[in-house]
Parts: structure tokens; sequence; C-alpha cells
């Protein structure tokens, strides 16, 4: 008799949970995990090269060391937003860091597009919220976010971006993606797929030179360039690291609201001018003979002139943020050998006094700011016999585009 109460209470307390477990699994997400991405077509690392997929092998390449082992800080951060109806936000990224799985490292010929990037700890789909992501490359501890309710909006605070570098293998090549919407209609099969879009320019200069000095005693080395303002005490030069200024930087911001990434204005510091580059042992140059085009290159170990396949020579490439250049004037020493003597040509401590070529690299509709992801490239003539110094050709091209979109002479 007194096991029909206990059966009773049994099978009460089974529906009972039942019916709890049900509440609770509608009140919770579907349990779909959150899948960050990253879209072949769109990210562009610091390389030339114009497949995509390339591109993000590299990108990927560097999330490792030499030996093959993932690096502790390797990867881009995600902050992410998850807006709910009832005007609440949660924040479920904060600078979380994303990189590709570390067993999945792909040789050149895996299909990068299939290696899996990961993060931990997961974060799930809610089907009733809106969300908001911004990424950014490369990965790093100063980052942030802030959300403004009135808005609803986040904005992503990336510091202490340097001003100039030089690209020699140590430059970041920072990169921003943004992604909004919902899961249902803007994230097929729960991933966020990230398109990369650089926040820098790239300045490269090349140069050559002509005249009556004949490059077989030696050629011509440049040693430096600077640059200036464009009028006296304007100071409108992009200022950098040299003797009075340490690790200039600047500040970007990127808002949910905004497709790009922009330099905060009152960051940026300029100068009146700055050394961009000092080589002491000087860069060789080619001649240019101005009648057949031809260019040729001393040779030290021909002891002799060889023809020059690539024409001008680089002297230099920087990364540099995105600034208004007009009429900034450049200046540059270099040496060549007379007789048994080198003579300096603008000598390092006279540079600042040394003549001055103005070049504008900005275009007009862009109010002449130089554009992120795009490559100015500067090529300086040196002229021997007046011991002159010209911008010959500016040429403007995507980074990742081998033939020049637009080229305008300064003369």
């Amino acid at each position: 008799m007194r096991k029909t109460p206990i059966i009773l209470s049994a099978l009460a307390l089974m529906a009972l949970c039942l019916v709890t477990s049900c509440a609770h699994h509608k009140m919770m997400p579907d349990d779909i995990p959150i899948v960050i991405d990253v879209t072949a077509s769109g990210s562009k690392a610091l390389i030339e090269d114009p497949v995509d997929t390339v591109r993000l092998y590299k990108m990927i390449s560097e999330c490792y060391d030499i030996s093959g082992n993932p690096n502790a800080n390797a990867g881009f951060g995600v902050f992410g937003y998850k807006l709910a109806q009832n005007g609440s936000n949660t924040k479920l990224f904060d600078n979380m860091r994303v990189y590709p799985e570390p067993s999945a490292r792909p040789a050149p010929t895996v299909a990068v597009t299939q290696v899996p990037w990961v993060y931990t700890p997961s974060r799930y789909w809610d089907p009733a919220g809106s969300y908001q992501f911004i990424a950014y490359w490369p990965y790093n501890d100063n980052v942030y976010s802030s959300f403004d309710t009135g808005t609803r909006s986040m904005t992503v605070h990336i510091t202490n971006v340097p001003n100039w570098q030089e690209v020699n293998n140590t430059e970041k090549d920072y990169m921003t993606a943004r992604r909004i919407g919902t899961r249902r209609y803007d994230f097929a099969g729960g991933i966020v797929n990230l398109s990369f879009e650089h926040l820098l320019a790239q300045l490269e200069i090349r140069a050559y030179y002509v005249g009556a000095f004949k490059e077989k005693d030696g050629g011509v080395k440049m040693k430096a360039i600077m640059l200036s303002e464009s009028q006296p005490g304007l100071g409108d030069v992009l200022s950098g690291t040299d003797g009075s200024d340490d690790n200039e930087s600047s500040e970007f911001i990127q808002s949910s609201e905004d497709a790009h990434a922009s330099v905060v204005t009152s960051s940026v510091d300029t100068a009146t001018n700055f050394l961009l580059m000092r080589n002491d042992a000087g860069i060789l140059i080619p001649f240019k003979d101005e009648l057949t085009g031809r260019f040729t290159i001393f040779s030290s170990a021909a002891n002799d002139t060889v023809e020059s396949s690539e024409g001008s020579v680089r002297i230099g490439r920087w990364l540099m943020i995105p600034r208004k250049w007009k009429g900034i004037n450049i200046s540059a020493t270099y040496n060549y050998k007379v007789g048994d003597e080198m003579t300096d040509i603008n000598p390092l401590v006279d540079l600042a006094n040394a003549p001055k070529t103005p070049t504008t690299i900005g275009e007009d509709n862009f109010g002449y700011k130089t554009q992120p992801g795009k490559k100015y490239i500067i090529t300086l003539m040196i002229d021997t016999s007046s011991g002159g110094i010209s911008v010959k050709q500016i040429a403007v091209q995507d980074w990742t585009e081998h033939d020049v979109s637009r080229i305008y002479y300064n003369w």
C-alpha cells in the first residue's frame, strides 16, 4: 500500500524534470558556436602577390615561428557585442585572440581556405540577438573597445601605430575587418567571414642618375633622404623617429557604423622635417643614358658596368599612416668618386639646407591624403652635371597589383 504514492511521486518528479528541461532548453541559445573565419579574397598581408590564397598562406605562416611552432601572441584580435531587443548589450569578444589551428599549419600546396581559425573559450549564437564584430591584425594587448549606448554601436581603438615603419621584415601590417547583422540573415552556417583591409599606406623611393659623370669610376650612391615642410612655418611633414622625436605613433579607430578605420587627427604629430632614410655606406644607383634610355650600373665583381635590368633602383620602402602629402619637399645626399676621393653632395650636416624638390603624391579627389592599401612610388633623378635632384615620376598602385594605375610627373 505504501508503494503507490512513492511510484506516483517518482512519476510526478520525472514529469516535472521533463517540463523544466524543455523550458530551460527553449530559453537557451541554439548551441551553435560562433565560427570566425578569414575570407581569402579580402585578406591582404604585406606580400606583393596577386594571388589571394598566397597572401592568406603568408598571413597564416606569420602565426608560426621558424621551427613551425605557433607564436604565443600571433593571430588577430576580435571584439564582438550582442545587442538584445530590449536594448541591452553584452560584450562577447573582448580582444579575443583568433589564430589558425596549431596542428593544421598548411604547406604551400594545401588549400589555405580549409585551415580552421580557432579561439577559446567558445561563444554561441543567440537567434534573438543582433551582432557587431570588428577584428584587427596583428594581435595586440593594448587594443580596446568602447560602446555608445545612445547609438548602440561599438568602437575599437588601435593605439601606438608607428607613423613610419621601414619594410625590413619587422614591420607590422595593420588591418581591420568589420561584420554586423543577425545569425539568420547575415552569418550563414554560423560563420563570421572576415575580409581584412589595410590601415596603412606604403611609400617606395627609387633613384637613378644622369649627367657627365661616368659610372665606371664606381657609381653614384644615395646616402640620405629628408622630407621637409611644403611651406616655411607650415610644419606639415609626418613625424617619425629621428634625433628629436622618439617612436612617434598615432591612434586608429573604427566604429561598427563605419566600413573603414580612420586615424585620429588629434593624435598625428607633424614636424618641419624628417630624416626618412640614412645609409652611411650608400646605396648604388644606375646611370641612365638619356639618348638610348639604357640603364647601366657599376659592378664591383666585374670592375665594370653592367646593364641594370630593373632600371631605377629601390632606395627604401616604408609603411606610413595616411596623411596629406601636397608639396612636401624632398632633399637628398649622395656621393661619387672623383679621382681617388669620394665627393659628398649635400652632406648630411647640410642636408636641411640642400636644394628641395616639392612632391605631391596625394590625389586631389582625396584632399591630397594618401590612401590606405595604396602604394606610392617616387622615382628620383640625380643630375651629376648640375648637382641637382628632381622627381621624374610618381606612380600609384594597389599593394597587390603590379600594373601602375596612375602616373603623373612633377617637373
